[in-house]
């Protein structure tokens, strides 16, 4: 009895972790609602996690606390509007609040609590928290107790510094439960001489075998069709090997943008005080290589020292008369998939010769085409009513070769983050589930197009399928696999049959009998960390089984993965364990040290939020 419960009680307080976690992420996490920068909004409550309703009032008091840390610290002003800075706080402060609630539900539940002495002992103590450490330091950065000692004095005068401390004394109080709940998980973890024992023989216990063995290349597979009816019934009889997640499979493509006149216009306008400057800078190799953009499509060679002849410059340079080291001139992408371009000769090959057979030395600045929005608008619009008209898969591919576009195909799982660099990805992911329809009769659910960086997404889906078994289509190649396999394993088996009735006859009968078709093996010092048989190759072997045996028992005929098997143990053999042996001991050591170093109980508290049109959705 004391033996069963010693075994199973380090798994309690695991298992009662990770329920307690996976009610509150689950059924506590209700909703996070009506965050929004009005001066107007009622302090109502902004989510409710377990039951305790956090304001709206604490969350603005937080988040302006925390934006503008993040300005102090970055030393340039972040709106609260800022959709990254600002989503990526809330997320933050979502995520702390979640695990505060997760910490106080554990701790109390198990009785964890932080007396009055202990929290004098934490704050002003012996043993000072870090945190309010690193909150009263002196000139030089180092911890000064008379700092805290007067703010400690003059906190009952000051409402501003009785809520500052009422929030620090809270979270001290649950590194310090939490610190209590490692240690006892920690400590829940025994290693005992029994496992350390059992452990060693499975590790050192080693076989030296024979072995008799077919390959399936015996058998032709034209000898062993494969039904339809076959490979359902392999499918049904063994379809927890065959399950898969959700998946939509896309085909798509990314429809560029096109300069308008106007963008044109617009894009030398913008670039010409940078031309001015480039034009008189003392070092246009450096200049170009700090002016230019890096985050252009990754297909654009941004090359800032380069040669070009005569017949590659632009046309409007080609006209001008007389160009000479120091002209800069700028040339505009027609797509947003190119790059504009500021030029600056800095030497001429060939000068005096006619101007087909100079060379110029020029260094490049590249930047990032602007479009309108109204133009990048005309594009979706267009495309939107253009793929209202697909009906079927060829449709797509028409539309495709209409625009010059290559379709790509890519299936995609619910948590997708990169569709062939699409920045909103894993939004428009959840989008597509959220309004995903049974496709059409034949075949086809458009995809709602969307703005890109690069383009507009155009895309369909052309197959859904849902987590579970994959249909027979999905994996026919591999069930057909493992179908001819077990017909080659009968038709083995037969032979053998015919030769040496079975299973009766022992392994010296067969071996001695010399089947042609049968061949001999040995292997030495084979372990459970071995892969392969010598002469055979990779095998399968039911290890946990073999362990088991003892010298001169015999595996019968299995099926393995390159053919029909029987393995005989030839001598079974390992070192006994004793504690008191130096490998013996370092092997109880380091079992013992990987048993309590386990995954520190922060990890179980990291949580994965999406923000979509500012709703918190908890993954």
């Amino acid at each position: 009895m004391i033996k069963n419960i010693r075994k199973h009680s380090k798994l309690v307080i695991w298992l009662f972790v990770i329920v307690s976690l996976a009610f509150i992420s689950e059924e506590g996490l209700m909703y996070f609602i009506r965050y929004k920068d009005r001066k107007d909004i009622v302090d109502g409550d902004m989510f409710i996690i377990d039951g305790e309703r956090i304001k709206y009032s604490e969350f603005k008091r937080r988040f302006d606390e925390r934006m503008g840390y993040l300005s102090s610290t970055y030393g340039f002003n972040i709106s609260p509007k800022d959709s990254f800075w600002s989503r990526y706080v809330r997320n933050e402060i979502v995520s702390d609040m979640t695990n505060n609630v997760a910490y106080k539900h554990i701790a109390n539940n198990l009785g964890l609590q932080v007396g009055h002495d202990e929290i004098i002992d934490i704050v002003q103590g012996q043993n000072i928290s870090e945190s309010i450490k690193n909150s009263f330091k002196n000139k030089d950065g180092a911890f000064d107790k008379s700092k805290l000692m007067e703010f400690l004095n003059n906190m009952s005068k000051k409402k501003d510094s009785q809520d500052y401390w009422k929030e620090i004394e809270q979270q001290i109080r649950q590194d310090r439960n939490k610190e209590k709940l490692q240690k006892l998980l920690e400590n829940m973890s025994v290693y005992t001489l029994l496992e350390a024992e059992k452990d060693w023989e499975y590790d050192n216990t080693k076989f030296d075998v024979e072995y008799l063995y077919v390959p399936y290349s015996t058998i032709d597979d034209k000898d062993c069709p494969v039904s339809e009816q076959i490979l359902e019934e392999y499918l049904k009889n063994n379809e927890h090997d065959f399950h898969g997640d959700e998946v939509y499979k896309l085909q798509y493509f990314i429809a560029d943008y096109k300069l308008s006149e106007d963008d044109i216009k617009n894009n030398t306008n913008m670039l010409e005080p940078l031309r001015n400057k480039f034009s008189g800078c003392s070092n246009p190799l450096e200049f170009a290589k700090i002016k230019s953009d890096k985050d252009l499509d990754r297909d654009i060679k941004c090359d800032n020292s380069i040669k070009l002849v005569y017949k590659d410059l632009p046309a409007e340079v080609k006209d001008k008369k007389d160009l000479k080291v120091g002209d800069t001139f700028i040339t505009i992408a027609t797509t947003i998939k190119e790059a504009n371009k500021i030029y600056r000769i800095t030497n001429i090959e060939n000068d005096n010769k006619k101007p087909e057979e100079k060379s110029y030395d020029v260094n490049v600045i590249y930047k990032k085409p602007f479009i309108n929005k109204n133009e990048k608008d005309k594009v979706l619009n267009a495309l939107t009513t253009q793929l209202k008209k697909v009906e079927k898969i060829e449709n797509f591919d028409e539309l495709a070769k209409t625009l010059d576009v290559k379709i790509k195909k890519k299936s995609v799982k619910i948590d997708e983050n990169n569709i062939d660099g699409v920045d909103n990805t894993r939004s428009f992911i959840h989008d597509l589930i959220k309004n995903y329809k049974n496709p059409k009769k034949n075949g086809v659910f458009i995809i709602k197009p969307f703005h890109n960086e690069q383009g507009v997404f155009c895309g369909i889906v052309t197959k859904h399928l849902k987590k579970g078994t994959k249909d027979l289509e999905e994996v026919r190649e591999d069930v057909n696999i493992q179908c001819v396999k077990n017909l080659k394993k009968e038709k083995i088996m037969e032979k053998i049959n015919t030769s040496l009735p079975l299973p009766n006859a022992s392994f010296e009968e067969i071996k001695n009998k010399k089947i042609d078709f049968i061949k001999l093996g040995t292997d030495k010092d084979f372990s459970h960390k071995s892969t392969r048989l010598k002469d055979y190759g990779r095998v399968k072997l039911a290890f946990d089984k073999l362990f088991t045996m003892n010298k001169n028992n015999v595996v019968p005929f299995y099926q393995d993965d390159s053919g029909v098997i029987m393995i005989k143990i030839v001598d079974k053999k390992h070192k006994p364990f004793d504690i008191n042996d130096t490998d013996c001991k370092k092997f109880y050591e380091d079992k013992q040290k990987s048993r309590r170093e386990m995954k520190n109980i922060t990890d179980l508290f990291k949580k994965r939020f999406v923000f979509v049109d500012n709703q918190n959705i908890f993954i």
